[in-house]
């Protein structure tokens, strides 16, 4: 953190613990919306929206808070499938207008993705956001990204994961704020802690995700964030060209035709209030398995039922997505949206997955 406040200031997790403003603001992709982490049917505190229904870490950790400050108001600004232009840019200025006392941001998975992807430029966008709310006097948590290279086929992404981690680390010591260092955490190593996607968290993710962030800024969980107590030996979630013809075909296709997973999703949770429920909520469920990401009946899908892992190994990702490209598609309203607000030329493409 910043070193150049006179002896006895109080640190940005000590300002953290004490719940200043009595409210909490939560900004993010899906990791802040809490998929894959569903609470038991009935239990959710929040409204029937299709992200209503998960809890995460963000949930969890305004339990601990309210165990601190009953009164406590929470809100979660958080869509899946959001980048750093959006949740640093639209969120925050929402989150402005409920005047925060705290704020944990999660952002940066969807950006990585980007083919045209630079670490200093997202940073930068990152720490724009991250000034406003420091001035307008709320304390920012950071939650940096895990560490995805232990993940079969996902580790080509480990590079860039690391130079965002390390710039964000630093955007946090500039502006005096708490950097959440998930990157170097062994336990989210561990494939037990994750969705079958292996993207997001699974219930024990999440928790792993809530107790780290508790300690950081002082306010710990009973159990420790370093471990499940897991003693059977860790296996792969699913076979990789399973994987591939589950979540990575459907995500390229989602790409090619301009859409994401949270078009058209509102916020978790726009009002800040109490959270209500928190005795339900506190309870550890495991995530039911999740469906395809496309509809049952979609031609596409169907089609892609039809590959198998020896389609897979002998081409790379990108070598699907051209295969894929050829196809003819009708754009997404997201794709109609960028046709109509850019100037001819090469789009970039990002295989949003959060």
């Amino acid at each position: 953190m910043a070193t150049n406040e006179p002896p006895g200031t109080p640190t940005a997790a000590e300002r953290i613990s004490v719940l200043p403003g009595g409210s909490y603001v939560a900004l993010g992709d899906s990791l802040s919306a809490g998929l894959e982490d569903r609470y038991a049917d009935g239990t959710s505190p929040h409204s029937a929206t299709p992200q209503g229904g998960y809890r995460g870490f963000t949930d969890l950790l305004a339990l601990r808070m309210t165990a601190e400050r009953p009164d406590l108001r929470y809100a979660n600004l958080a869509i899946r499938g959001r980048a750093v232009a959006h949740i640093l840019g639209e969120q925050v200025d929402q989150a402005l207008a409920l005047r925060p006392g705290v704020v944990t941001i999660t952002a940066g998975g969807n950006d990585i993705m980007d083919t045209g992807f630079d670490a200093g430029a997202v940073a930068a966008r990152y720490e724009r956001g991250v000034r406003r709310l420091r001035s307008a006097g709320a304390e920012v948590v950071m939650v940096g990204l895990h560490d995805i290279g232990t993940m079969p086929v996902l580790r080509w992404g480990r590079d860039k994961v690391r130079a965002l981690n390390e710039r964000l680390a630093e955007v946090a010591e500039r502006n005096d704020c708490v950097f959440v260092d998930l990157y170097r955490l062994p336990v989210l190593r561990d494939p037990r802690a994750f969705d079958p996607d292996r993207v997001h968290y699974n219930a024990a993710g999440h928790l792993i995700v809530a107790a780290h962030v508790g300690e950081r800024i002082g306010l710990p969980f009973p159990h420790s964030p370093h471990s499940m107590g897991w003693s059977d030996p860790a296996a792969l979630l699913n076979t990789n060209g399973a994987w591939v013809r589950r979540y990575v075909l459907p995500a390229l296709y989602r790409n090619l035709t301009g859409r994401t997973t949270g078009d058209g999703v509102p916020p978790k949770r726009p009002t800040a209030a109490p959270l209500a429920n928190a005795g339900e909520g506190a309870r550890l469920t495991p995530p039911p398995d999740r469906p395809g990401l496309l509809p049952a009946g979609d031609p596409e899908q169907r089609r892609l039922a039809g590959w198998t892992a020896r389609d897979v190994r002998a081409r790379s990702i990108a070598e699907v997505a051209h295969r894929l490209r050829d196809s003819p598609r009708t754009p997404g309203p997201a794709a109609a949206r960028s046709q109509t607000a850019r100037p001819a030329g090469p789009q970039r493409r990002s295989a949003r997955r959060r």
